[in-house]
């Protein structure tokens, strides 16, 4: 595709429009398409081989003869692609989606006819900075919090001890054991272990599984009865009682390091004092960003109320399509977990299609109205970062970003709707309204959910 577009030949008719799609009838002339076919065939005549001529020296009846069959749909394909971009240009249209082209007709020494529909960008409203007002929620690490912190580091470098023989086990102690369950009578995979590693008391077998075993010692046998969750991620599991045959092999106490400026030194810090500060800069960092996210829901929420245009039904259609089969994926029977089915999830789901494309276009204009862009430091970060997703498959990611087309458009269009959303908070009237950590998180999933 890599020739000039010739225009001469060629002619666009409109034949009307539709709310956002325009339809032409496009006529190229017989001999602009054999013009363009000598061109091609001129190329072949280059790298050619035909016993009996020197190569570039081969007559054009020759060639014709040969190698016109297999030039002619290249050429109507090009035609085609050139009587679009004339359509486009001459009309001065900005395509949504890919333009509609159905070759009308088409037989040797006669006009080649198209009909082209094109759904285009609806004209965008200027973003009124001035009706933007928004609050800002807004908290801080409380001590216990940073306490909190700092305790958990300690349980990360924490030792483990062997208790004395003939000790009982207590919550916190941590017990290798070995188990086989059963629901239902029947052993179900995944329901056996042996050596496995448990600290009583954090939460990581199901039900009251953990304090049943408190009291155990090391060799003791038991047989603990459960019932798995109602929202357990192995349905044929889920809700349904269960029986462990559980042997003790070892218990051990868990002895936490001193909280000194050595324990401090482990972390890269000279002092607890520096640690305590790293870790307050650590949790103010992730209250900021649950901030921002609620910030940015809120403007969001204000821009898709306030701003109304048509919108481009392909690209509706595009991003209902995309997200609809992440949705499908998940869908158990063809319901969700509220029971809902595809029926009446779809309309659900194309209302969130349109209010997406609706904020993507106002962002997309605005960033083009005030010049803003993503440099090639920024891309490649995050180009970076996605490579460190998937350590195991680095050169995969690379390729796919670097070769396929569009692909570097997907890393770039969130970075750059985060720059829009930005431009427009240093716009906007913002106030900050100071809130507790466990306000902002319920804040953050109500208006994130």
């Amino acid at each position: 595709m890599g020739h000039a577009h010739h225009h001469e030949g060629i002619t666009v008719t409109a034949t009307g429009t539709e709310g956002l799609t325009h339809k032409f009838k496009i006529s190229i002339a017989p001999d602009a398409i054999e013009a363009h076919i000598k061109e091609h065939l001129q190329d072949y005549a280059k790298r050619a081989k035909i016993p009996g001529f020197r190569p570039g020296k081969i007559p054009m009846t020759v060639l014709q003869q040969k190698f016109r069959g297999a030039v002619m749909g290249e050429v109507l394909e090009h035609m085609a692609d050139a009587g679009v971009h004339k359509a486009l240009n001459d009309n001065n249209l900005r395509p949504a989606v890919q333009p509609k082209v159905e070759i009308d007709g088409y037989s040797e020494g006669s006009p080649l006819t198209l009909k082209v529909e094109v759904e285009v960008l609806p004209p965008l409203p200027a973003i009124d900075f001035a009706k933007i007002k928004l609050e800002k929620p807004v908290a801080k690490p409380t001590d216990a919090q940073i306490e909190e912190g700092i305790k958990n580091l300690a349980e990360s470098t924490a030792k483990a001890e062997p208790v004395a023989e003939g000790t009982s086990a207590a919550m916190g102690n941590i017990l290798t054991i070995d188990f086989a369950g059963t629901v239902g009578g029947v052993a179900k995979p995944g329901m056996q272990g042996t050596d496995m590693r448990v600290q009583l008391g954090k939460k990581q077998l199901i039900d009251t599984f953990e304090e049943q075993m408190v009291g155990l010692k090391a060799g003791d046998e038991k047989l603990i009865k459960v019932t798995f969750p109602v929202n357990y991620h192995a349905t044929d599991l889920a809700g349904q009682p269960a029986e462990f045959q559980v042997t003790v092999k070892t218990i051990a106490a868990q002895v936490l390091p001193e909280l000194n400026n050595e324990f401090a030194k482990q972390f890269g810090v000279d002092d607890l004092k520096t640690l305590r500060e790293k870790i307050t800069e650590r949790l103010q960092a992730e209250l900021d960003a649950g901030g921002r996210m609620a910030l940015k829901r809120r403007l969001l929420d204000h821009l898709a109320e306030s701003y109304t245009f048509d919108l481009p039904q392909g690209m509706v259609d595009a991003e209902f399509t995309a997200i609809w089969r992440r949705v499908q994926a998940e869908l158990k029977d063809g319901k969700d977990e509220t029971g809902k089915t595809e029926a009446e999830l779809k309309p659900e789901y194309q209302a969130i299609a349109a209010r997406r494309v609706r904020l993507g276009l106002l962002l997309a204009d605005l960033a083009e109205k005030e010049k803003i862009e993503v440099g090639q430091e920024e891309l490649r970060q995050a180009l970076f970062a996605e490579i460190q997703r998937y350590p195991q498959q680095g050169k995969e990611v690379l390729d796919y970003y670097t070769k396929t087309p569009g692909a570097m458009d997907t890393l770039r269009a969130p970075l750059l709707e985060e720059k829009a959303v930005d431009f427009v908070f240093g716009k906007s009237t913002i106030t900050e309204k100071s809130v507790s950590k466990d306000e902002l998180e319920k804040l953050v999933e109500e208006l994130t959910g």
